[in-house]
């Protein structure tokens, strides 16, 4: 029962569908020259409408047909000469009596408004053209003639095609933004060594002294690394803040180097206590307690705060 109404439904609308185009006015075409046509000439059709201006032409084929498979390459058009005078270009893609199939004139609007008679063209081969035959003779002419340009291609091509360039254009797509995250370098990408050259020498600094305490020496009672450590980070800040080679240098002669700096009052006096209870440890025999290395460390924090650079207005903007 379904089957039938199915059967039934597609019949209708193919009749209607063939019912619409002849009930369109017939249009009269014909051909503008009168010399011989060859096989891939450019062929001048020209023809008259009463009824609205025509924008497109629609070639009437049958199902899974194309104007490739009556022996025609569509060229150009409509083309207006004058007011309801209109050309078209087809080019021919065989020889012999070939017919020139109906096109449906349509409006702006798209809205069918006549349909154009059918017309037999008589074409012959150019000069030199060798002869062939049946299905071979088909495939020289379009060999030889037929524009790949222009090419109509069979449905299943187009939607490949289609198909194909969308997903190129994805694959680009996905590059880009993927090239554009990239750029945006995040933390979790970088190297150690990375990260420290993003931060400023205050923020390397203290830091360090949190990684220090990680490590366990004054747990451990290895008093002398833990010291030595220390020691290490607050040269290499105190060079990079004020601009000279810290890590190189003894702490006599660090000092020196604040001094000369105009580096005075409070903060010599703590920078002079930090060294000297650090090489106490260092250099002797002496042996600290354990809260006398915590407060090292906490003193040590304290003066890289107190001695950073001032923040700038732009980095806060």
């Amino acid at each position: 029962m379904v089957k039938s109404v199915l059967i039934g439904s597609l019949l209708f609308l193919f009749s209607f569908g063939q019912g619409l185009e002849d009930s369109l006015p017939l249009v009269q075409i014909k051909r503008n020259g009168t010399d011989p046509i060859k096989v891939g000439d450019v062929v001048v059709l020209e023809f008259e409408t009463s009824d609205g201006e025509v924008n497109q032409l629609d070639a009437v084929l049958e199902e899974d047909e194309s104007l490739i498979d009556l022996g025609w390459f569509w060229i150009s058009g409509p083309k207006s000469l004058s007011s309801r005078h209109y050309t078209f270009e087809l080019s021919p893609l065989t020889s012999g009596s070939v017919s020139v199939p109906r096109f449906v004139l349509k409006d702006l609007d798209a809205h069918s408004i006549g349909i154009t008679q059918s017309l037999q063209l008589s074409v012959v081969k150019p000069e030199g053209m060798e002869p062939a035959s049946g299905e071979k003779k088909e495939q020289a002419n379009v060999k030889s003639y037929f524009p790949l340009l222009r090419l109509k291609l069979p449905k299943w091509v187009v939607l490949f095609s289609g198909g194909f360039g969308f997903l190129l254009v994805s694959f680009l797509v996905f590059l880009i933004l993927k090239f554009l995250k990239r750029k945006k370098v995040s933390q979790e990408d970088l190297p150690k060594e990375s990260l420290d050259a993003l931060l400023s020498e205050h923020e390397q600094a203290l830091k360090a002294l949190l990684n220090l305490e990680k490590k366990g020496y004054l747990k451990n009672k290895n008093f002398k690394k833990h010291y030595f450590k220390v020691s290490e980070i607050l040269k290499n800040y105190l060079g990079r803040r004020y601009g000279f080679d810290g890590v190189e240098s003894t702490s006599s002669e660090i000092i020196n180097m604040i001094k000369k700096r105009g580096i005075e009052g409070k903060t010599l006096s703590e920078i002079i206590y930090i060294f000297d209870s650090l090489d106490l440890v260092k250099f002797t025999d002496h042996v600290p307690s354990y809260q006398d290395g915590v407060n090292i460390v906490n003193r040590t924090q304290s003066l890289i705060q107190n001695t950073q650079r001032e923040r700038k207005v732009e980095d806060e903007i």
